[in-house]
């Protein structure tokens, strides 16, 4: 009698355990779906204030300069922004990125004409309409 009780012990820790582990899994699975999420969203919001900027400098014609702000991460992750020479604007993360076409290739950091690929810093950032193009300068 005290080995079948032992074996239904065992049967019933083992199916307790991979209960278990199925639950943790399919938890798991759902917290990285929600960080990845998380991270597209901020890239996305970063994306659209870069491509607001640009745009209301373009509107408001010459002589326009405004400062902006750009946050230092994505969700705690270090995190890059480009520009590329044919008007696109890219933020790379852990071999991801996101990528969106902005109004005009006319933009430069400022150091070359365009078009020109560079990088746009983190941090605080001016952007300038210069005679119909648009500058982007750390500041």
């Amino acid at each position: 009698m005290k080995a079948q009780v032992s074996t239904e012990f065992l049967t019933m820790f083992m199916l307790l355990a991979i209960f278990a582990t199925v639950v943790f899994y399919i938890n798991y699975e759902r917290r990285v779906e929600t960080s990845e999420f998380r991270i597209r969203s901020d890239a996305s919001r970063i994306s659209d204030l870069i491509e607001n900027e640009i745009n209301i400098a373009i509107e408001q014609g010459d002589g326009y300069e405004r400062t902006f702000f750009i946050p230092y991460k994505i969700a705690d992750l270090d995190y890059k922004i480009y520009v590329y020479s044919d008007g696109s604007l890219g933020i790379t993360w852990d071999n991801e990125y996101y990528l969106r076409k902005l109004l005009t290739a006319n933009i430069t950091n400022g150091t070359s004409p365009p078009p020109n690929n560079f990088e746009i810093s983190t941090g605080y950032n001016r952007v300038k309409n210069s005679k119909g193009g648009i500058e982007i300068l750390a500041v």
